[in-house]
């Protein structure tokens, strides 16, 4: 099976999304997995690469944030398409320093939608809103730390979002708050 390849942001994370589900099904490495991805832009595909890696390599502690704060449900009974929603977004919250948590969190909410049952959208948002509440000094210092090691010209995935406070695809007028969230 091939994925096409990215031709933007919003189609790398799916194109990670996509890669990261073979894995978890075939139990593949991630490497394996990729050689799946035609063609795209070389920045995005860059950026799904590293999503991918980054989910893989630290999916136990997302597993373990994503555990902490879904109280009614045991992680093993969220759809798998979810979880691994969840795992990316954690992931780009802690280790991607130049996407906004707002954009973060808008993206996973729509992937949500797009790819799994009408309620994710509104499981996603409350699970990602409540850790990044929890966690917020944590996650913006990490953050800070991470873009000063990449430099101050280097944004680490090419991102198209120069101002890390700027909005991104979700603004306070579409969604009511400064997360992503939000009633729809």
């Amino acid at each position: 099976m091939d994925i096409p390849g990215p031709k933007t942001r919003k189609d790398a994370r799916m194109v990670a999304l996509q890669v990261l589900y073979a894995v978890e099904l075939t139990q593949q490495d991630p490497e394996d997995a990729l050689r799946m991805m035609e063609n795209g832009e070389e920045r995005h595909r860059d950026f799904v690469r590293t999503l991918v890696h980054t989910t893989h390599r630290y999916r136990n502690r997302m597993d373990e944030l994503i555990g902490s704060k879904s109280e009614r449900w045991n992680i093993d009974r969220i759809a798998l398409i979810d979880h691994i929603i969840l795992r990316m977004a954690l992931c780009e919250l802690y280790h991607m320093p130049d996407i906004p948590p707002k954009v973060t969190i808008n993206e996973a909410i729509e992937l949500g939608k797009d790819f799994s049952t009408d309620q994710s959208g509104r499981f996603i948002n409350g699970l990602l809103d409540a850790i990044y509440l929890e966690h917020e000094q944590e996650i913006l210092g990490k953050k800070k730390d991470e873009a000063a090691k990449a430099g101050p010209h280097k944004p680490k995935h090419n991102s198209p979002h120069k101002k890390p406070n700027g909005p991104g695809p979700a603004s306070k007028k579409q969604n009511g708050n400064n997360r992503g969230g939000g009633k729809r």
